[in-house]
């Protein structure tokens, strides 16, 4: 497809992996080419961007769609009369962490 000139001066490869050419290589393949790359991927591009517009219209459209729900105050972790103990228990375990890891000389308790 290409020019044997154009194979032999510069190195070009397609796959299924990708282009991979550097933008200056394509600048200096003459004008037909050049332009072929060009559109080819202005046409990828506008293709991508004429499918993913109306997915995110219509997923916009679907999210008004849905009802709020309220989200808990509390994590369920305790009953509700033993949240205020549960957090004193922690908060006492922590400082009983915290003093025995303190260095030497420094009271995290007072």
């Amino acid at each position: 497809l290409m020019p044997a000139n154009v194979r032999s001066s510069t190195h070009i490869s397609a796959s299924a992996g990708g282009f991979n050419v550097s933008p200056q290589v394509i600048n200096r393949l003459p004008a037909p080419i050049h332009d072929a790359i060009t559109a080819s991927f202005v046409h990828a591009i506008d293709m991508v961007f004429l499918v993913a517009v109306p997915f995110a219209v219509l997923t916009f459209l679907i999210s008004l769609a849905l009802r709020e729900l309220k989200l808990r105050t509390s994590s369920g972790l305790f009953a509700d009369g033993e949240v205020a103990a549960g957090a004193a228990e922690m908060e006492s375990e922590l400082a009983r962490v915290a003093e025995a890891t303190a260095p030497v000389g420094i009271d995290y308790g007072a």
